[in-house]
């Protein structure tokens, strides 16, 4: 079977050169239809070119992203514009009469619909974050992209984060490539972890467990020390 016909997104030989530097060196990633995956890496590592290349907002230096059916991004800042309402926020650039309509159906999936008509400056950062999930999901994506959208947010808000999109994942059946520092969100959200180190892919991991009882299987901890190691962190 062609690898692509299963896949959402496949990557071969992808490469990205920067001032004769190789921000990104032969990566090969496929990532199947439906799957989520957690993309790790340090600072530098690589993480947010690559992303902006399967975004379609900057150019590979060489190598070959298919991709299948429609796609939308979630980035780190809600770049919400604040003229704007929430439910016009959310259909921006979303060329259909019943724009207003399919706006407070995605804002109702993420528990905002009540907020349709308020100002961005007026939303909580939380809130604002899932505004962003709305617009993107608005478009039914076949694959979806987040920017480290859990970073700017408190300890309480990142865990109902988390469980909103794995719920929304599981509810539209699109491929996730998730971008983060965390090694929580990795272990407690994916299918697939991929690590990113200095511009290649250094190490990856399936995860075959539930996730409602990832924390307690007996292999969580090993499974975090790997990752910790691929990142070139150890523990005392």
């Amino acid at each position: 079977m062609d690898v692509f016909s299963s896949s959402a997104v496949h990557i071969k030989h992808l490469t990205k050169i920067f001032n004769d530097v190789a921000v990104l060196d032969d990566i090969h990633l496929s990532i199947p239809a439906g799957q989520f995956t957690v993309l790790l890496g340090p600072s530098g590592s690589g993480k947010t070119t690559l992303l902006r290349i399967l975004a379609d907002l900057e150019e590979a230096t060489t190598g070959v992203v298919e991709k299948q059916g429609e796609q939308a991004i979630i980035f780190q800042e809600s770049r919400l514009l604040p003229w704007k309402k929430v439910w016009q926020n959310v259909v921006i650039g979303l060329d259909t009469p019943n724009s207003k309509e399919k706006a407070l159906q995605v804002l109702q999936e993420v528990n905002l619909e009540h907020r349709a008509d308020a100002w961005p400056r007026t939303l909580s950062g939380g809130e604002a974050q899932r505004v962003g999930i709305a617009r993107a999901l608005v478009r039914e994506p076949a694959f979806l992209m987040l920017d480290e959208p859990f970073a700017a947010l408190d300890a309480l808000t990142k865990i109902q984060m988390r469980k909103l999109v794995i719920d929304l994942w599981r509810k539209h059946h699109c491929a996730v490539l998730l971008i983060s520092h965390d090694i929580d969100d990795a272990l407690l959200m994916a299918d697939q972890v991929v690590v990113l180190n200095k511009g290649s892919i250094s190490y990856s991991l399936d995860i075959p467990w539930d996730r409602a009882k990832r924390r307690q299987h007996p292999e969580f901890e090993q499974y975090r020390l790997q990752l910790l190691s691929a990142l070139g962190v150890q523990e005392n």
